[in-house]
């Protein structure tokens, strides 16, 4: 599937590239799934009339809107000029659940049969549920729906009521390493990673080094000493308060915090031991440590594994109808 990346365009006034430009790099790319050219609304309308964002009056989204929609029409226009192979999806824009099925209704006039609902990656899942629910209550029986930037596996079943059939989302991965909170996912919930940053690689240590407010030496003995003990207790060869303390003393002299109550609960779970993807499976209780950027995406891609594990897992009908289609011969 390919699309034209709006997030990276969104402070410009339209889209950078043109129709023809786009097409052409899908039918470079031999891409399954095309998305047509939007151009995100940056901000949301709840139900009390509040915005998520004030940096724009609604009379500039409703244009973004109507841009996009003009560019949905040509595009589809083009893309069946040119024959193309691959299956055409028109993007859908919105600042709230009316003018989300306001984009559906006009993009099902124009031809399409496969939608895409854009601009919904940062809403919380009460605005996402409105909006596809107002564009189910919109939708013909035969056109198909997907969520772009959405990744929410206990709504599966719902969603596949309303006429999703796919989503894709970043979330997992990303919160591996940009999260304060949830970095190692779990089947039964996610956990906090255990922060043991590298002292030649962290910017706030080598500041606090170069400030005098911690030697060099104290700092690499200390992530040393976390290290060592924390594949000690995975090992079985040191006790769980021992590794605690020494992460905690750590963690206080790099940023003053103490999170050992979230460490605990995780070390006592010890959950990757019970996962069988290849990472927990090679590489241990490193999988949880929060260090260098390759293992973090590796913990990123373990979360992959496990939102895979977890649709497969639903055993559902409308889980199942959540498929990959064939392109067309």
């Amino acid at each position: 599937m390919g699309d034209c990346g709006a997030f990276a365009y969104v402070h410009e006034s339209v889209p950078p590239f043109s129709i023809e430009e786009v097409l052409d790099f899908y039918e470079d790319g031999d891409f399954d799934f095309v998305l047509s050219v939007d151009h995100v609304i940056p901000g949301y309308y709840r139900k009390e009339g509040t915005r998520r964002k004030k940096n724009q009056p609604l009379s500039t989204w409703r244009e973004r809107q109507r841009l996009t929609l003009q560019l949905a029409e040509t595009f589809l226009r083009k893309h069946r000029e040119r024959g193309l192979r691959s299956i055409p999806l028109g993007v859908a824009q919105g600042w709230d659940p009316a003018s989300y099925a306001d984009a559906v209704r006009s993009l099902q006039r124009m031809g399409y049969d496969f939608i895409a609902l854009g601009g919904l990656a940062s809403l919380s899942t009460e605005d996402i549920l409105a909006c596809v629910e107002a564009v189910n209550d919109v939708r013909a029986s035969t056109t198909r729906l997907h969520l772009l930037g959405v990744s929410r596996p206990a709504y599966i079943d719902q969603f596949a009521r309303w006429g999703v059939v796919s989503f894709d989302s970043t979330m997992p991965l990303r919160q591996a390493f940009m999260d304060d909170k949830h970095n190692y996912h779990t089947p039964w919930g996610a956990y906090l990673a255990i922060r043991i940053p590298q002292v030649l690689a962290n910017s706030e240590i080598k500041k606090r080094i170069q400030y005098g407010l911690l030697s060099f030496a104290m700092a690499r003995r200390l992530e040393q000493r976390s290290l060592s003990m924390l594949r000690n207790y995975d090992a079985g060869k040191a006790a769980l308060e021992a590794t605690l303390e020494a992460i905690r003393a750590y963690e206080q002299a790099f940023n003053g915090k103490d999170q050992t109550d979230s460490y605990q609960r995780l070390l006592e779970d010890k959950p990757w031991r019970a996962c069988s993807c290849s990472l927990c499976q090679s590489i241990g209780i490193d999988i949880v440590i929060f260090r260098g950027r390759e293992r973090n995406k590796r913990r990123g891609f373990h979360n992959m594994y496990v939102l895979m594990q977890t649709l497969e897992q639903q055993g559902t009908e409308s889980a199942n109808s959540l498929t990959y289609y064939k392109p067309i011969a």
